[in-house]
């Protein structure tokens, strides 16, 4: 994923006294300002979730593979719900990829 950096630029200097065009860019600079600095929070929550998700990902591939050993019965009664279990690790495994 590309990264995109924002640059903010320097806020503007005001003179005290009645509203103004000078308020008024100091309010969309910090308007400005808030929003850059949460889209920058969203992208870093956005990173994290995705490497949860893989993290989930992977340990659900090799909760069906754990599955396969744990079916009792004869090998007639096995064979269907085992190739469930490896069908559904390797789609997993190809979400991951």
């Amino acid at each position: 994923m590309g990264e995109e950096s924002f640059t903010i630029a320097r806020a503007p200097t005001f003179v005290h006294g009645a509203a103004t065009d000078d308020d008024t860019s100091r309010v969309q600079w910090c308007q400005s300002r808030a929003r850059a600095m949460r889209w920058s929070e969203e992208a870093e929550l956005l990173q994290e979730e995705m490497c949860r998700v893989s993290r989930f990902f992977d340990w659900h591939a090799g909760w069906w593979l754990e599955q396969q050993g744990s079916v009792l019965g004869d090998a007639a009664q096995c064979q269907g719900p085992a190739g469930i279990r490896t069908e559904s690790a390797r789609l997993i495994y190809s979400i991951l990829a």
